[in-house]
């Protein structure tokens, strides 16, 4: 195979090759989380033949999980269906998990729901809690 960027594609070869797969992802978790709280962060990798430094702002991470956002609003709508209820007819929204840190979707949530009712608890908690409650009764 050939490219019109040769040094990306012997990088990625190596990626492949190396089986740096992992660390790559886990960097990219990394600055995912970072995004949470900061407006822009640098996804650094460094092995072997592997050198990358990009910056990545929010908007631009916002931009990239568009389609993932869309995905989220149609669920939460489907939801509300389902349940005969509308955004008026709730009064709390918990979040839970990582990825409710993400400040696009907490945007998304604030403006479906108001931001008066948006709560966060127990965020990385709150489910394993949940489901020792269950097993407990079981």
């Amino acid at each position: 195979a050939s490219s019109d960027q040769p040094e990306a594609l012997r990088a990625l070869r190596h990626l492949i090759q190396r089986n740096y797969g992992y660390p790559v992802a886990r960097e990219v978790e990394a600055a995912k989380k970072r995004l949470s709280s900061e407006l822009e962060t640098t996804i650094a990798i460094h092995h072997e033949d592997i050198h990358v430094d990009e910056l990545l702002e929010r908007a631009e991470f916002a931009h990239i999980i568009e389609d993932t956002l869309e995905a989220m609003m149609r669920s939460l709508r489907d939801a509300e269906a389902a349940a005969g209820v509308g955004p008026e007819d709730l009064d709390l929204v918990l979040t839970t998990g990582g990825t409710s840190l993400i400040p696009a979707i907490r945007d998304l949530l604030h403006g479906r729901y108001g931001a008066e009712k948006v709560r966060r608890r127990d965020t990385f908690t709150s489910v394993a809690s949940g489901l020792a409650i269950v097993a407990r009764h079981l």
